[in-house]
């Protein structure tokens, strides 16, 4: 970050300087009592099950130059150094968000700003690639895309980083418009709107409004980015001041064609930005199309050359549980998409299973989609009913919501004997010998909280 002085804290988080100089210079701000706190500055957050505020002490004995601290909060049993500097603020979490947007009000770099129903990780790594062949670039990690990890991205961006990439999720109204005020990104991307959330959320309208609080947002006449083949997007464009940029499949600004796909990943041609060219990406799955359109199209906006762009793209996006590869000794295959699923990835991930090249079987090991309420088993019963028979030799189901993915496959006529369910991993261990082949293409498909990592674990020790 660059640096600010406590004084500028104080006036950024409308706090009051209890202890030390208001022209202490800070250059570094961390939330993490564990880890490296010398020469830093401490933001104790505050939960349901622990309080920050209890480790302060610990800090100051570990270097840290000084902390804030919610009115009426102690400081700790330990006496703290005299030159140990205090930040009084009403709210904590309130404060550590408005440091990250004074910290982000001293960047020249652009900030692109990401979200959407599915693929949101994925485009962001991919614009992390590309961006970065030509500046260092700070972007979200892991699963830091809320109202702590939005900031904390934001203050590891200082003079020498040339773009930020911010990842935003919301479980709820209004979290997105949070975080797009905190970061006000110059440049904002919506991949789609689908029915994740749908649980919570009530209906696809809710999710769209949700998601489109980032559009929103944005100033009149910066680009915002919208997926033209999605069916909210007319609806979104109409909620935004910004300039409207499309990518699409079937139209859009930017188009793809010549889609194809194999082991290797895939390839399509781009049009709408001069001579069309040849895109290769080093993934599976058609929805990486539009993930890669988003960047390609933020990219020529930032006037990247098309070979920066496909030098960029063609990098490994380094993110386990996402369309991953495995080769197991027996000649299996394993295609882990364990991170997550939801309706529109669990579709997309079938139909790639159906289409690409292979002499052995197709098998799909899919757990339960959470998160979809009253939705859900009629959103599983009609992916099994639609998508599964014709995509896979044989359907394993993990789960209680997941059994109805195999009641649908088996209302379209898949073979019961190809249908599986299943309601644990553990029950799906004991049966793992008769269930799998040598030389099969296995899909590993499931919502987060499934933990369908344990399944990918169980088939590589099998040496399958």
């Amino acid at each position: 970050m660059e640096p600010l002085t406590l004084g500028q804290l104080a006036d950024a988080t409308g706090g009051a300087v209890e202890r030390g100089r208001a022209d202490l210079l800070i250059r570094d701000i961390t939330t993490d009592s564990r880890g490296e706190c010398a020469g830093a500055f401490f933001v104790p957050l505050e939960g349901e099950k622990f309080d920050g505020h209890k480790f302060i002490a610990d800090t100051a004995r570990k270097g840290a130059i000084g902390c804030a601290a919610a009115n009426g909060k102690s400081l700790g049993r330990a006496r703290l150094p005299g030159d140990f500097a205090v930040l009084r603020v009403e709210n904590t979490l309130r404060a550590y968000q408005d440091m990250g947007a004074a910290a982000r009000k001293t960047l020249r770099a652009p900030v692109a700003a990401i979200t959407g129903s599915c693929g949101k990780t994925t485009t962001k790594n991919m614009m992390r690639n590309v961006l970065a062949r030509r500046w260092r670039v700070v972007a979200t990690e892991k699963n830091e895309n809320n109202e702590i990890g939005v900031p904390k991205t934001l203050l590891r961006a200082g003079a020498d980083t040339g773009a930020v990439v911010l990842e935003m999720g919301m479980r709820g109204p209004g979290q997105i418009r949070e975080l797009a005020r905190i970061a006000t990104p110059d440049i904002a991307v919506i991949t789609n709107v689908e029915k994740t959330h749908i649980g919570e959320l009530g209906s696809a309208e809710a999710i769209a409004a949700a998601k489109g609080e980032l559009i929103e947002e944005a100033p009149q006449g910066s680009p915002v980015f919208l997926n033209a083949d999605n069916p909210w997007t007319l609806w979104l464009a109409k909620r935004t001041r910004a300039a409207v940029v499309t990518f699409g499949i079937n139209s859009g600004h930017l188009r793809a064609t010549d889609i194809s796909c194999d082991f290797n990943g895939i390839s399509f041609r781009v049009h709408g930005a001069g001579q069309p060219w040849h895109v290769r990406l080093p993934l599976l799955g058609r929805a990486n199309v539009y993930n890669a359109l988003a960047v390609i199209s933020v990219a020529l906006y930032l006037r990247m050359s098309v070979e920066e762009i496909k030098a960029g793209l063609f990098q490994d996006i380094a993110e386990q549980g996402r369309m991953r590869r495995i080769q197991t000794p027996g000649g299996s295959v394993i295609i882990d998409d364990t991170y997550n699923s939801n309706p529109t990835s669990l579709s997309f991930a079938l139909q790639m299973l159906g289409e690409l090249p292979w002499g052995g079987r197709r098998v799909a090991v899919l757990a339960d989609m959470l998160e979809l309420g009253e939705y859900s088993r009629q959103e599983h019963f009609d992916i099994g009913n639609k998508l599964v028979d014709g995509n896979c030799d044989l359907l394993i189901a993990i789960g209680p919501e997941a059994a109805q993915i195999a009641e649908g496959a088996l209302e379209s006529g898949m073979p019961g004997d190809m249908v599986v369910a299943v309601e644990t991993i553990p029950l799906l261990k004991r049966r793992m010998g008769a269930l799998f082949l040598p030389g099969d293409l296995i899909l590993v498909k499931g919502s987060r909280g499934m933990h369908l990592e344990k399944v990918v674990e169980m088939l590589t020790g099998g040496k399958i």
